[in-house]
């Protein structure tokens, strides 16, 4: 059996953009040191949550919707069903943003810019606060001359599309 096929049928997917909130999740309250160990269940002390993605809850009842109130801030809606329509049960414009924030024995806060499109791969088998384990774009930037000027342009779509093939030539290597 090819082992693409099955990488592919565990869940996983070649890479891809994603537009992401990078939370930070910490140990203690007061965001100085980063659960690298995992102790939180979040690998390196990271959660991917999607932007304007409807993601299923842990509990399996509910669904939310984060969104981006501006660069350093995060909110969610959140349903009383798993498709993230009809009525609003709970809507917080600002849920996560830079400044750190305590739940229980982690805290939490906004580690990147909301919004960012990063290279994902993501695990459909995963958690929904799990499931995108994701890197900042590689750019490729390029310099052309003309009549003694420079003009530098960037190819990220080139750079994400050799990380997914490089990550597909390891799939095939399992």
């Amino acid at each position: 059996m090819n082992p693409f096929f099955l990488f592919c049928l565990v869940g996983f997917a070649a890479a891809a953009d994603v537009t992401v909130g990078h939370v930070g999740v910490y140990i203690g309250g007061t965001c100085s040191v980063k659960d690298s160990k995992g102790a939180s269940g979040y690998k390196n002390g990271n959660v991917f949550v999607e932007v304007g993605g409807c993601t299923k809850m842990n509990d399996g009842t509910k669904s939310q919707i984060a969104n981006c109130a501006n660069d350093t801030a995060m909110g969610f809606v959140e349903y009383n069903t798993t498709n993230c329509k009809g009525p609003v049960a709970k809507s917080e414009v600002v849920s996560l943003s830079s400044v750190c924030k305590g739940m229980g024995g982690v805290s939490m806060r906004l580690d990147g810019k909301c919004g960012a499109v990063m290279n994902c791969v993501t695990n459909a088998t995963e958690t929904p606060m799990k499931k995108h384990v994701c890197t900042a774009k590689a750019v490729v930037t390029t310099t052309t001359k003309s009549n003694n000027s420079s003009k530098k342009t960037s190819d990220a779509t080139a750079a994400s599309a050799t990380v997914g093939l490089v990550i597909s030539a390891l799939a095939l290597r399992l």
